[in-house]
Parts: structure tokens; sequence; C-alpha cells
């Protein structure tokens, strides 16, 4: 996930993970994230799964609105994912 908050993007509050077999929830993990104080920074968030999936989804959870003193507080923030890999 990236931050770079000139361009109004910012890290979510958390990343989760849940992963299927056969559309059934198989496991999910949350990865708590702070925000932090680098202007721009890419944030590498891994979960692993012990069990069988053929599917997964990735969930940001959003961080609410931009805070003060940034220019757009107030207004909604932005999540980005730049890649996902699988092992």
């Amino acid at each position: 996930v990236l931050q770079e908050e000139r361009s109004w993007i910012f890290l979510p509050k958390a990343v989760e993970f849940e992963f299927y077999l056969k559309d059934k929830k198989v496991e999910s993990k949350v990865i708590p994230l702070e925000r932090l104080k680098a202007e721009a920074i890419v944030v590498e968030v891994q979960a692993q799964c012990k069990k069988k999936f053929d599917s997964f989804k990735v969930i940001l959870r959003y961080p609410g609105t931009i805070p003060a003193p940034h220019p757009g507080a107030g207004h909604k923030s932005i999540q980005f994912i730049d890649e996902i890999g699988i092992k």
C-alpha cells in the first residue's frame, strides 16, 4: 500500500485478507497500520494462509477524512494498492 499525502493518498487503518475455498471463507487476517510521518512511502503488507484456498480478497479499512493541517483537511482520503503478489 502507498502513502503520498501530497496526492491525498493515506495508509488504510488496516489491511484485511480473506481466503476462500469454493466460495467459503476458510481464514482471515487483519494487519493494522499506523499513519507514518514520512511524506511518501510504500508499505509491504503480507499475510500467510496455512489452509488450502482458491481465491482471496484484500480489503483496505478506510482511515477517515484527511486530517488537519493538510490542505485537503475534511475531504475524503484515497487508498492505493500498487501490486499484489502470491507465492
